[in-house]
């Protein structure tokens, strides 16, 4: 079974990560945090006013001396006029505040595109090389491996050659396996918004790679050594 994305779903998958990923949401608080520090330090020139009043017990003493002043109200109204400074400093600082947010937008957008691009390649080349595995590689190392089997059991064979056809069996399945999890693990990535290392131990961790395999070349690079004796399944003495 492989992890198979379409075309229609890699698209799908880039038009998701740069709405939805959670970069883009960060970017995007700290766009609007920074427009609404921007439109403060616009309106603070405007002058407003200052009032304040209420009640307060007065205990001054008045004419004849036993008699005191006692309750009363009071109220005061002030405006603040900026006449020289406008607030221009921190208008300036603020729309470079705005400037630096979309630019860190348009950063992580740019960011978010290229490592898909990356992780999408690995996918596609661990699809490449499972799909040679399960067409290919397998099945002839299979073969070898049971032709070698009965030609033990007809005496024209050695058990050393069964178990090096069998180890090379068991080095090609660990192969396979490496690859489905190469598969699985891009696949998984493109799925979760290219977040990775959430239920990673803390250090550092080795990540799987394919190199890309072009089309006239074999698949020895991304085998063992141990994987080469394939030759043995055209050697005329195994068909009798």
């Amino acid at each position: 079974m492989k992890a198979g994305l379409s075309q229609a779903d890699d698209q799908q998958l880039l038009d998701s990560l740069l709405k939805e990923s959670p970069q883009v949401r960060i970017a995007q608080a700290g766009v609007a945090h920074a427009q609404a520090t921007l439109a403060r330090a616009k309106r603070e020139p405007i002058p407003h006013l200052d009032v304040r009043a209420g009640l307060q017990q007065n205990l001054q003493l008045l004419n004849p001396p036993s008699v005191r002043v006692g309750l009363q109200g009071f109220a005061t109204v002030g405006i603040q006029l900026h006449i020289f400074d406008r607030n221009q400093g921190n208008v300036a600082a603020a729309r470079a505040d705005v400037e630096k947010a979309h630019s860190e937008l348009q950063r992580v957008d740019l960011s978010l595109r290229e490592r898909f691009a990356l992780t999408l390649q690995k996918y596609r080349n661990a699809r490449i090389v499972v799909d040679r595995y399960q067409a290919e590689i397998l099945l002839r190392a299979r073969r070898a491996y049971e032709l070698m089997v009965a030609r033990y059991g007809l005496m024209t064979a050695s058990f050393p050659q069964v178990l090096n056809l069998q180890h090379t069996l068991y080095v090609t399945e660990t192969g396979y396996i490496s690859a489905l999890e190469a598969l699985w693990t891009n696949s998984i990535v493109l799925r979760g918004f290219l977040l990775t290392g959430g239920l990673e131990m803390p250090g550092p961790t080795a990540e799987t790679d394919l190199e890309p395999i072009s089309e006239d070349s074999t698949l020895d690079r991304a085998n063992p050594p141990s994987m080469t004796p394939y030759n043995l399944i055209t050697d005329p003495s195994m068909d009798r």
